[in-house]
């Protein structure tokens, strides 16, 4: 019976939830469409390239130019190339390389932003090197460095995350403060109001005649 109650009380927050989700999505258009449309570009960046046969890559120049039809629904470019086809495609390399980049600076900044607060020293260096990457733009900063490293999608990734790094290693480096900070203010409280109340015991009695 217990068991019961716990499966319907469970149902029931799930129902609760559902519905509460179901809410924040109606009720917010630019976040119901926002999310259709982050989802149709997973879907179709994933799934796309099982569902046509065409060549994004090979050329007809019968086709060339045509304007959107039923055939090429984004029409097709000089070469004769279907456009929503290359767009399938294309978003499945950016795709790729956005979760590359993302997993690789959120790794690389929780080391750097968990690590620095502990070693003053290593903070102060760490700190002023991510001022100097920050104090240039990213786009400026990630063209340098393609251009210097060279044009391939490796380098492109090493630019974008050297780009990325310094500010989500402060923003790392910030939430361990604070929390080492918060527990710190604790224990000194506790520990400093133990040793002030000492402290003041030992001055009475030392002080009294």
């Amino acid at each position: 019976m217990i068991v019961m109650k716990g499966r319907i009380l469970n149902k029931a927050k799930l129902s609760e939830l559902f519905r509460q989700i179901r809410k924040i999505f109606f009720r917010n258009a630019t976040l119901t469409i926002g999310t259709f449309l982050v989802i149709l570009v997973v879907f179709a960046a994933v799934f796309g390239p099982l569902l046509t046969d065409v060549n994004p890559i090979k050329s007809h120049l019968r086709e060339r130019n045509k304007p959107p039809s039923p055939e090429h629904l984004f029409g097709t470019d000089t070469y004769g190339r279907d456009l929503l086809v290359r767009i399938i495609y294309g978003a499945r390399n950016s795709l790729g390389l956005a979760m590359v980049i993302t997993l690789t600076t959120a790794a690389i900044a929780s080391v750097l932003g968990i690590a620095a607060p502990w070693f003053r020293s290593l903070d102060n260096v760490l700190m002023r090197i991510m001022d100097m990457f920050m104090s240039i733009p990213s786009l400026i900063l990630s063209i340098a460095l393609v251009g210097f490293l060279g044009a391939s999608q490796t380098n492109v990734v090493i630019a974008i995350v050297i780009t990325q790094v310094p500010r989500m290693t402060r923003v790392v480096r910030y939430g361990v403060i604070s929390v080492r900070e918060s527990e710190g203010l604790l224990l000194s409280q506790v520990g400093g109001t133990c040793c002030r109340r000492d402290g003041d015991t030992s001055a009475q009695l030392g002080g009294s005649p």
